[in-house]
């Protein structure tokens, strides 16, 4: 981030981080709204990757995808404003979690080698790690045979949190250690495109990621 963009940030943030929830939302809503219609690279390159994560979706879907994908990344920026002046006692009831997520995050913890939390550029992941997180690459995983918990942040209709997980990645070594690295990314990487196939809304991704977008 280049220095005036960051000096910018902060300021926005100065002003951001005194307002009620409500309204911060209310502000966050409406600077999506602007980047959607005016954003020359932004969209387009984002409903290219959500057609490619997607490519079921018609048209007028993808269009109001985008706006919605546009508007949740607008909130989770004024919850990454908000979290320095938050309570983390505050924070707690905000997230929801099932029982099954909690059993995936007790078979990791079971195997008695801590637990590596993986997740991606989804939700307000910032929020939810300040409750509850932790990421490392899966070299370490390999070598110290520590499970991985693949775990995705969405928001949900009343602006709360849900963290979704799927069934812990063990990084066994077999002697191979590229062979390994490769098989545990790769398994990963089929939880992560779990994720955003079901949650493509949470998905902000409006970089060139593949050959042919704009």
């Amino acid at each position: 981030m280049s220095e005036w963009r960051w000096r910018a940030f902060k300021i926005v943030q100065s002003l951001v981080e005194r307002l009620p929830r409500t309204w911060a939302y209310a502000l966050a809503v409406m600077a999506a709204r602007v980047a959607w219609w005016f954003s020359p690279l932004a969209r387009p390159r984002l409903e290219y990757n959500l057609k490619v994560a997607c490519p079921e979706l018609t048209t007028p879907e993808l269009k109001k995808l985008s706006r919605l994908n546009f508007r949740n990344h607008a909130k989770a920026y004024a919850d990454l404003m908000m979290l320095p002046r938050m309570k983390v006692e505050a924070m707690r009831p905000l997230l929801h979690l099932e029982a099954r997520d909690l059993e995936y995050l007790e078979q990791a913890r079971g195997v008695g080698k801590g637990v590596m939390v993986v997740s991606c550029h989804m939700g307000s992941y910032e929020v939810v790690s300040a409750i509850w997180s932790a990421t490392l690459p899966a070299a370490i995983a390999v070598r110290l045979g520590t499970p991985l918990l693949p775990v995705c942040v969405f928001r949900l209709a009343d602006d709360t949190y849900s963290a979704e997980a799927a069934a812990p990645v063990i990084g066994r070594s077999t002697g191979d250690a590229r062979a390994d690295e490769m098989r545990v990314t790769q398994e990963l990487l089929r939880h992560i495109e779990g994720f955003i196939r079901r949650h493509p809304d949470q998905w902000h991704v409006p970089h060139r990621i593949w050959e042919g977008s704009p």
